[in-house]
């Protein structure tokens, strides 16, 4: 298959747009949250959406492209990212623990931004192995492109992702920042911070138990208006 720059730019708009559908608007919170840190700047939201990034692209040719991981079950990675969501939820809940388990890995005290950012990063990888594309776009490139030609369907592969990863990237950015806007929210032992933890255990047993494919599922049928795929397939079909 010969490079196309109007299917570059469609992977890229897809990627944009796939973050309003209901297959990755389930999953903002976890962005919005991992994004959260007490400092102004925004390190935290460039590592979570940075390993994510890297986290869908792994686990895209590891599990829809390759044939390495096919008698590994789907319900191993929804375990496998809802342990390691639900455990952030903790550590954010009871900082203690995770000073605790950091001390045993090596982290000494002076090395608290390396805790802080191998937290970000656990985050951002735990949901590229569920990570599961509504996008046409997404399901052309797997489906089609990378299997006629492997370096084409890469380049398109890491434009959707780079779509996607932007916009999530900006919406860390701007929910920090409201964040940081709010007396309430910047009390790094309040309620707010607690409220977040809680939210990441809720999402965690969410996504262990599968729950958030129910979730997925209803949001679909009820708001149909929050389908942005339909914009994604329309365009892809006028095109291709």
């Amino acid at each position: 298959m010969e490079f196309s720059f109007v299917l570059l730019f469609i992977s890229f708009l897809a990627g944009v747009i796939t973050v309003f559908a209901p297959c990755v608007f389930t999953f903002l919170p976890v962005i919005l949250v991992g994004s959260y840190g007490e400092k102004k700047n925004y390190r935290r939201a460039f590592i979570v959406t940075a390993s994510l990034a890297v986290s869908v692209i792994v686990f895209t040719l590891l599990l829809r492209v390759s044939t390495s991981l096919i008698q590994v079950p789907l319900s191993f990675w929804d375990l496998l990212a809802g342990t390691i969501i639900l455990l952030q939820g903790i550590f954010l809940l009871r900082p203690a623990i995770w000073e605790s388990v950091s001390g045993r890995l090596g982290f000494s005290r002076s090395t608290s931004l390396l805790k802080e950012d191998s937290s970000a990063v656990l985050t951002g990888m735990a949901l590229g192995p569920i990570f599961s594309s509504c996008s046409p776009t997404y399901g052309y490139i797997i489906a089609v492109v990378i299997q006629s030609s492997f370096s084409v369907g890469i380049i398109y592969l890491l434009t959707y992702v780079f779509g996607l990863s932007l916009v999530l990237f900006l919406i860390g950015i701007l929910g920090n920042k409201f964040i940081k806007n709010l007396k309430w929210g910047t009390n790094p032992d309040g309620a707010f911070k607690k409220t977040l933890a809680v939210i990441l255990i809720v999402l965690g047993i969410f996504i262990m138990t599968g729950f958030y494919k129910k979730v997925e599922t209803y949001i679909i049928q009820s708001l149909p208006f929050l389908d942005a795929t339909r914009i994604d397939r329309e365009i892809l079909r006028q095109n291709i």
